[in-house]
């Protein structure tokens, strides 16, 4: 199931704040509980069920189910750019897939990405068009090749990170090494 990729963040950050409002019912509970003096006279009971007992339940289901939401956000997310169009136009757009990535057709001599470290970023070719993928090296380099990856219709393939898409966002002549080991990569998808 493809998502769009601002859902991502969305429920990433949106499942801390969850469980952070849990939190702090626990932490309001927990301070009336102290608040309350010790007596020797028996606790009065009343008809129905008071508003504690709805929070002391209702705290579980917001610490799980927003710990559950951002663990989903980050753990069974995959990035997709998702490339698409039949006519003259070629559009390119961020997708999330959740629970998996394997089952894309890969093209002509790509591996699929059980060989990367990290989480894949899938570029998937729904046109009608020939794609490339351009691995822009800067500093020093490895020493790989720096041919394209072809992606023809109806493929995909995996890349670690996509920085740039489309003819119109090149990358730039020169970035900033953050990491201060001389060297950095940018991938451009084209067409």
């Amino acid at each position: 199931m493809l998502l769009p990729a601002i859902l991502k963040p969305i429920l990433f950050y949106g499942g801390m704040v969850i469980a952070g409002f849990a939190i702090l019912i626990f932490k309001v509970m927990w301070d009336d509980k102290q608040k309350q003096p010790a007596s020797n006279l028996p606790e009065a009971k009343l008809q129905g069920k008071p508003k504690e007992a709805y929070l002391s339940w209702l705290r579980w289901v917001l610490l799980v189910g927003g710990l559950a939401m951002t663990g989903l956000m980050y753990f069974q997310t995959t990035d997709v750019v998702l490339v698409t169009g039949d006519g003259e136009e070629v559009t390119a757009e961020r997708k999330i897939r959740l629970f998996g990535s394997s089952d894309y057709t890969l093209a002509p001599g790509q591996k699929g990405p059980d060989w990367m470290m990290s989480d894949p970023t899938w570029v998937v070719n729904r046109s009608r068009f020939t794609v490339k993928v351009v691995s822009v090296q800067y500093g020093r380099s490895f020493g790989f090749g720096s041919d394209p990856d072809i992606i023809p219709p109806a493929t995909a393939a995996a890349f670690y990170h996509v920085d740039h898409i489309g003819p119109d966002d090149q990358p730039p002549n020169q970035v900033r090494d953050e990491y201060k080991i001389g060297m950095d990569t940018r991938n451009w998808l084209t067409w």
